[in-house]
């Protein structure tokens, strides 16, 4: 009947939507950190290549800007066993990095904690102390993530940011703002991460600056001010992604 095709078109039109904005989801989630892996760049550098060579590889892997996340995932682990080959924890470090952003993308916090885990416990004791400090920092996120409010409380009051870089401060305050979010208070998480994002701007960190645009956003649409959230969202559309 003309009745069943009407209801069956609106939800062939309505579950075609949905997949279109799970995609774009999915892209802005990607694109919040760093672009992935393109099939050009898949390359590894040879055992004997030092940390110069993971560090450009890296590079690389950086600015490319396909999405296909399970491949990226198992390309950093393939260029993290090589940089560990290398022995130098500053190479480790950096391909650790971007593998817990892969990681975090496809919604694996414990494995992210038992990378971070592992990093500390075999290299800690030869990074910087703003290495160690990251690592707390990003522990505390994690922590966030996977509702465990109160343990990343304690571990950021155990933190002591003395020295500390400007973007690990960023950080610390990000993580302050997120754990206002999750303690019901949206109005005083909004104003804290509204500073973040304008210091961040100034200290030209655009990772920073993604991540709390999309975080403001997230924080006005869960308080109602959807056409502000919607403004927010078009204002890192148009900056980030012309």
């Amino acid at each position: 009947s003309e009745y069943q095709r009407m209801f069956w078109g609106f939800w062939m039109r309505l579950i075609v939507l949905l997949f279109i904005l799970q995609g774009v989801f999915v892209g802005f989630c990607v694109g919040a950190d760093r672009g992935l892996l393109s099939q050009a760049d898949r390359s590894l550098p040879n055992q004997q290549d030092g940390d110069e060579a993971i560090l450009q590889v890296l590079a690389q892997f950086q600015q490319s800007t396909v999405l296909e996340i399970d491949e990226a995932v198992h390309f950093l682990e393939q260029l993290l066993h090589q940089a560990e080959k290398t022995g130098d924890p500053n190479a480790v470090l950096e391909v650790a990095k971007e593998l817990s952003r892969a990681l975090f993308h496809k919604n694996q916090p414990q494995e992210t904690m038992e990378l971070i885990e592992r990093i500390e416990r075999e290299y800690g004791a030869q990074l910087s102390q703003d290495q160690r400090i990251y690592l707390q920092l990003k522990k505390a996120n994690l922590e966030l993530d996977m509702s465990q409010t109160e343990l990343a409380k304690q571990r950021i009051d155990r933190l002591t940011m003395a020295g500390g870089s400007v973007s690990n401060r960023l950080e610390l305050r990000h993580i302050k703002a997120r754990i206002s979010a999750y303690e019901g208070d949206q109005t005083q998480a909004l104003q804290m991460s509204r500073g973040v994002l304008e210091d961040a701007l100034a200290a030209g960190d655009s990772l920073i600056v993604k991540r709390e645009i999309f975080f403001i956003g997230a924080l006005l649409f869960q308080m109602g001010e959807l056409e502000m959230a919607i403004d927010e969202y078009d204002r890192a559309r148009e900056h980030f992604y012309p």
